[in-house]
């Protein structure tokens, strides 16, 4: 019983966020327009998944110290207006990058009817304070669960059982909180949004977002990335 709320806490803060959710502008504010293509395909694709809100399908896998964590991947589908619990929507996405600030550049173009890749990168800053907020939001769900199967278990128990029990739950839920605390207080983050589009299309054939996470757990200096694939169009859809 006592690894139940750690193995929560590992899980929640390594999908927090996540995120789905990459040239050549400065930091702080979106690119201009004018005679920057790389600037104009980014905008445009972001209006477009702030105002559309297309259907989109979603792939998530978590990279520990660069080794992936099989358990740790999820698919699920959803709208740009509200994403699935495994990764932010696009639409937050889209909102980061233009209240944090970005650079964009051109990587791929194969012609009118080849594919056009776009790369932003997002302020570290913001992106970090975003982990974090993301993280704290982990923190008061595990707590909330936790309460609950705290007095799940000791419902049918009684007297010095019962005292024994929610003190053990108590104290490895103590102990989840430490060390998310402690790694929410080291935290230090980076993201790219790739943006694939095919065929001259306005609609994006997908958006990868690689979420980066450098913090210290137990003493050491850890790494992490969540990269999430978001399908859109024929692939949302499951059609070939």
């Amino acid at each position: 019983m006592r690894n139940i709320f750690c193995k929560q806490a590992v899980a929640a803060a390594a999908l927090s966020a996540a995120v789905f959710l990459a040239g050549c502008t400065g930091y702080g504010a979106s690119p201009e327009a004018a005679g920057d293509r790389a600037g104009r395909l980014m905008e445009r694709t972001m209006s477009l998944l702030e105002k559309e809100k297309p259907a989109y399908r979603t792939e998530t896998e978590v990279l520990a110290d660069g080794v992936a964590v099989p358990r740790l991947k999820a698919e699920a589908a959803g709208t740009s207006g509200s994403g699935p619990d495994t990764a932010p929507a696009p639409g937050d996405i889209v909102k980061l990058l233009r209240e944090g600030g970005y650079t964009v550049k051109l990587t791929e173009e194969q012609g009118a009817a080849g594919v056009t890749v776009l790369t932003a990168e997002g302020q570290p800053e913001a992106w970090t304070a975003w982990n974090k907020r993301e993280w704290k939001s982990r923190i008061s769900a595990m707590e909330a669960g936790a309460a609950g199967i705290i007095e799940q278990r000791t419902a049918r128990l009684s007297g010095t059982e019962a005292v024994r029990l929610r003190s053990e739950l108590t104290d490895s839920l103590n102990l989840a909180r430490s060390k998310m605390e402690g790694i929410l207080g080291t935290l230090q983050a980076g993201g790219t949004v790739t943006v694939r589009l095919k065929g001259g299309a306005v609609r994006p054939d997908t958006v990868t977002v690689e979420n980066k996470l450098q913090y210290t757990a137990d003493g050491r200096e850890r790494s992490e990335t969540i990269r999430t694939v978001y399908q859109f169009g024929q692939a949302a859809s499951g059609s070939p």
